[in-house]
């Protein structure tokens, strides 16, 4: 009676070892699949719109540039369109370099995450051909199971930490893009503080003119010995 006790143990030690010898890495591979879940869905945004947006505002500049006043036209109409021409020039190479970051950090940070996930993706295949590889061990007589289960948790547990570290790595850089993408907003601000709008664009006024001269009789101008000043009318 005692040996067929210890036989059944003996049975129930094993079918136990072969269920846990071949769920433990499915069960690690579905791990894995939940850390990928983290990095988001899809492809990452590579930041292509700010891309194009710095072509835009890189055109607008050159717009502004060419448009600058010639020796044609002077005056305090000239200078004060020429004064308003040069700070949208600035506004424009501050949109652009503002958009320049944001692009820079978003293609890095979309780098960043294929390479994470392609690192999980090869831990998960790699355990699954670890799967394939440890099953023809179960029929080995009396240890096949115990070296399988072994070689299947040592498999496991690399793949596990190297995975927990990439995923650290990978959040250690997420957090430096972040703070980057801060101080990008914050060009954006400062360039709205310093807009000016049109309603704003209120050029001083030219000053009255003088006209010394004197009129012929019957043309409805000055009288001789009398000048005329702005709206008021003086006797010399």
């Amino acid at each position: 009676m005692k040996r067929r006790h210890t036989g059944a143990s003996d049975d129930t030690r094993d079918a136990s070892a072969d269920v846990v010898g071949t769920d433990l890495l499915d069960f690690g591979r579905l791990i894995i699949a939940g850390m990928k879940m983290t990095t988001g869905e899809g492809e990452p945004d590579p930041g292509s719109s700010f891309r194009n947006g710095r072509e835009g505002f890189d055109k607008a500049g050159a717009t502004l540039r060419s448009a600058v006043p010639d020796d044609s036209w002077s005056g305090v109409g000239s200078r004060a369109y020429a004064d308003q021409n040069t700070r949208q020039q600035l506004r424009s190479e501050a949109m652009a370099d503002a958009d320049e970051a944001v692009f820079a950090v978003l293609v890095r940070e979309s780098l960043q995450i294929k390479a994470r996930r392609d690192t999980l993706d090869t831990q998960a295949d790699l355990l699954a051909k670890t799967s394939s590889v440890t099953f023809p061990l179960q029929f080995i007589p009396r240890y096949g199971e115990a070296a399988k289960l072994a070689i299947e948790t040592a498999a496991l547990n690399s793949a596990l930490q190297l995975c927990a570290r990439t995923l650290y790595e990978l959040q250690s850089e997420v957090s430096a893009n972040a703070a980057e993408l801060g101080q990008a907003v914050g060009r954006y601000a400062g360039v709205a503080d310093t807009a000016t709008g049109a309603v704003d664009f209120n050029p001083p006024p030219a000053p009255d003119t003088v006209d010394s001269g004197v009129a012929p009789v019957g043309s409805g101008g000055p009288l001789p010995g009398v000048t005329t000043l702005g709206e008021g009318v003086h006797v010399r």
